[in-house]
């Protein structure tokens, strides 16, 4: 039988013997590292290391081989080697291999030049090149006169009487103009061939017709504008006269002067002076149209003109005791002060109006605000003479075994009257004598109400739901209007410059309270890359270019989550372009969050005082993509004011009653 001889062992990784462990020469195997040791005199030595596919251990002799470019070696121990450089462009300093101060010389590469666009270029020199040498590009192009061509053609249009003609092969762009469409009325008169006027043809006789051109008519005048004497006529003719003044017809040839006797036709003329007098001076004229009446009585025949007392508000037509009996009106409105009676000509009705009552004239910006990012809204309260329009139920209630009483709260300003209604009902399907009220009628919409007023309805018998209803108000329905408006703002300044009336209503009796919107800051921007075709975007309200507000104090959160914003990182600079135009990013009060492209990928910024008073977006990656756009900083954003001015306003017909036969009896005096 065989003798088995182990060595010293381990199986525990990383265990190396001692020197208390081995004896001088003898071996110990670490069977976990695959490690040998063997004991010498100076101590416990590592002889061999095996791993896994392979193994490794000490090097025992480093050789050079002729021409490698290293020299040195040895066969034991350290070994030294050494680089030999032989080129004039590098040299071994100590232990480093570096490039000499010369360098690396064109001479010294295997291409001495370059070839752009097919023009040579050697290594160190210099090319200049234009527009012959560079190919054209898709956006800046050359200019060619067949472009400049098409461009006017299709810039220049045809007008009215004018029609352009481009010719393309014959290089033309002709006009053609047609007086068709056009007559006098289109074209100013010149300084030689004048257009016809009366004035000009009366003046033109008047320098023609001479005692000369008279002459030649054989009508021979001693002298220009008298006929004291004159050749006598062939055949002599008569004179008369005919309408309110005649005259006998009188023979005259040319001979001698005229005479003709006048006389006033009856109840025909209508004289420049009158005077009709009594004892008392009862009718007089002073020559001027004016009559004037004394206590007299007279029948009055045609009048063609307007009857107007001498003063206002001074003189009547008629009195207590002496009144007029009937008085036809053929117009179709009396005018009492600033109320009126008016027929409606359609329905026959008669109508009447509350008088003259106040609309808003205009409106002041006593205070324009600040960050405004679009017009605020400007709400009118109700005009004071605004009445109930509609009452609508909201709960119809049950056991009601009569129509309740409808009571309306009275208006809280004054002048006001009270709103009425009347309720309806029908079966609430519970007892046979029962009822839920149906609905509601406004019997007297009222007056004066601001707002909406209460309603009530009166309680059922015991056992009974009570019945609830709401009102809603309405300027319209007691002949008011609400006034409107609308307002403007300075886009770079977020201020309220102008507000502009579009209806000023009607029936405001005190200056009302105006309330307009408060500034509106956005603080959310959704950004996205766009393509115009040509050129990469941001765009954050869906435009390019945007001029955007930022109100100090806010915070604003730019969505960068679009996959457009892969490749294409957003950020901010107070120089235009960022770092392409030699600015620096801003990153005071920013915050990135994510992956810009990605899901909840954001820029939060916190605009404080250190803020850039404008701002530009940019791309870190690419020139260009901001293009104009800016983020201007406003100050705290605060509410505008106004201030409304009243005017008067001529209310409309707001009264409408049935059309009755009628007398009305009214004093009319007729008095000097």
């Amino acid at each position: 039988m065989s003798t088995v001889i182990k060595v010293k062992r381990s199986e525990t990784a990383s265990s190396v013997p001692t020197t208390s462990d081995l004896a001088v020469g003898e071996i110990a195997v670490n069977t976990a590292d695959k490690k040998i040791y063997v004991r010498a005199s100076g101590g416990v030595v590592e002889v061999a290391n095996v791993v896994a596919g392979g193994g490794s251990g000490d090097i025992t002799e480093v050789l050079t081989a002729t021409g490698s470019g290293l020299t040195g070696g040895s066969t034991a121990g350290s070994a030294n080697l050494a680089i030999n450089v032989d080129d004039s462009s590098l040299q071994v300093s100590g232990n480093t291999l570096q490039v000499k101060a010369s360098g690396v010389t064109n001479a010294m590469l295997a291409n001495s030049g370059v070839t752009l666009n097919s023009q040579s270029l050697s290594l160190g020199g210099t090319l200049t090149l234009d527009t012959d040498n560079i190919g054209e590009g898709s956006t800046n192009l050359y200019y060619t006169n067949e472009r400049v061509d098409d461009r006017i053609s299709a810039l220049v249009q045809n007008g009215t009487g004018l029609t352009w003609t481009y010719d393309d092969n014959a290089n033309s762009f002709t006009p053609a103009v047609s007086l068709s469409s056009f007559d006098t009325d289109n074209l100013s008169e010149g300084s030689t061939n004048l257009y016809y006027t009366d004035t000009r043809a009366n003046a033109a006789i008047d320098a023609r017709v001479t005692k000369t051109f008279v002459d030649n008519l054989n009508v021979v005048a001693a002298s220009a504008g008298t006929a004291t004497t004159a050749t006598a006529l062939a055949s002599a003719q008569n004179f008369s006269l005919t309408g309110d003044v005649t005259a006998s017809a009188v023979s005259f040839d040319g001979s001698g002067a005229v005479q003709l006797t006048t006389d006033i036709a009856a109840n025909s003329i209508t004289p420049t002076e009158l005077n009709v007098t009594d004892a008392a001076g009862a009718l007089q004229s002073d020559g001027a149209g004016n009559l004037s009446f004394g206590s007299v009585s007279a029948s009055f025949g045609a009048i063609a003109e307007h009857v107007l007392p001498a003063a206002d508000d001074t003189y009547d037509l008629g009195s207590s005791t002496k009144k007029w009996r009937n008085l036809y009106v053929g117009g179709n409105t009396i005018f009492l002060d600033d109320a009126k009676i008016m027929k409606d000509q359609t329905t026959g009705q008669i109508q009447m109006n509350s008088g003259v009552t106040n609309s808003i004239a205009s409106i002041t910006v006593t205070d324009g605000g600040a960050g405004y990012l679009n017009a605020p809204t400007i709400t009118f309260p109700l005009p004071n003479n605004s009445g109930v329009d509609t009452a609508v139920m909201s709960d119809p209630g049950g056991g009601y075994t009569s129509a309740p009483t409808v009571t309306i709260d009275a208006p809280s300003t004054t002048p006001a009257r009270q709103a009425t209604a009347t309720a309806t009902i029908v079966d609430d399907g519970q007892n046979s004598n029962t009822f839920a009220v149906s609905g509601i009628t406004i019997t007297d919409s009222g007056s004066g109400y601001p707002t909406a007023p209460n309603i009530t309805l009166s309680a059922p018998p015991s056992g009974g739901v009570q019945a609830t209803a709401t009102t809603t108000v309405s300027a319209r329905s007691n002949g008011g209007r609400p006034a409107a408006a609308y307002s403007t703002i300075n886009a770079n300044t977020g201020e309220v410059t102008a507000v502009t009336m579009t209806a000023g209503g009607s029936g405001y009796s005190t200056v009302p309270t105006l309330t307009i919107g408060s500034p509106n800051v956005d603080t959310t921007f959704n950004s996205t890359v766009y393509n115009d075709g040509s050129n990469n975007y941001y765009t954050f309200l869906g435009g390019i270019n945007e001029t955007l507000k930022l109100i100090q104090g806010q915070t604003y959160t730019f969505d960068l989550s679009s996959s457009t914003h892969s490749g294409h990182l957003f950020a901010l600079s107070a120089t235009q372009d960022g770092t392409h135009g030699g600015g620096t990013k801003l990153t005071s009060g920013v915050t990135y969050s994510g992956t810009q492209g990605t899901s909840g990928a954001t820029m939060v910024l916190v605009v404080d005082a250190n803020t850039p008073s404008t701002l530009y977006p940019y791309c870190e990656t690419h020139s260009g993509m901001g293009g104009s756009a800016t983020f201007t900083k406003l100050a705290t954003g605060t509410t505008a004011t106004l201030t409304p001015v009243l005017a008067s306003y001529d209310d409309t017909l707001n009264q409408t009653f049935a059309m009755q036969p009628f007398t009305m009896a009214m004093s009319v005096a007729l008095g000097g």
